[in-house]
């Protein structure tokens, strides 16, 4: 959800409005059938991937308040990252981190970045490639604000570079 233009009251859940609706299975149906009953998950051996412990593990989530400036900043760390080895050679590293920031007398001024590297290595074929992305995304009253870039790298050599702007309607709804 992000704030409409104006909506400095913030937002309202209602739970006693809300529902959720799950599908069921009438018991009466059930006495003439036999019971649900499935076979074991059937599934291939474990890869042998090796998972390196990362050198300065962050928390998952940290929330930081701002006193001075008003200012609460969300960072998220999905878990995803860290550096695993293939029984096949490959090196796969993975590292990401995510922000979600506010002002808390300005909705508008709610703003979230996201960063991504991906790299994959091969040390007997002196092969070693990495990805970098950004993303933020803010808003102001009348369009949503998109900032990306993208880097691509090969043995630390920038081989492709974009960075691009959007700037995308709000729609009321």
């Amino acid at each position: 959800m992000w704030p409409h233009p104006g909506s400095e009251q913030g937002f309202t859940v209602d739970p006693a409005g809300s529902a959720l609706l799950l599908p069921v299975r009438d018991p009466a149906d059930d006495r003439n059938r036999a019971p649900i009953a499935f076979a074991e998950p059937e599934q291939a051996p474990p890869l042998g991937v090796v998972f390196r412990e990362t050198a300065e593990p962050r928390p998952e989530r940290v929330v930081r308040h701002d006193v001075a400036a008003g200012e609460w900043t969300l960072e998220v760390d999905p878990r995803y990252g860290g550096t695993r080895d293939y029984p096949d050679g490959l090196e796969f590293s993975e590292d990401a981190l995510e922000s979600y920031t506010v002002h808390e007398d300005d909705p508008l001024s709610a703003r979230t970045c996201s960063e991504w590297t991906v790299g994959l290595r091969r040390t007997e074929f002196a092969w070693d490639v990495r990805i970098t992305t950004r993303s933020r995304i803010s808003a102001d009253t009348t369009h949503f604000l998109t900032d990306n870039q993208l880097i691509a790298e090969e043995g630390g050599t920038v081989l492709f570079q974009r960075s691009w702007e959007r700037r995308i309607p709000r729609t009321q709804g």
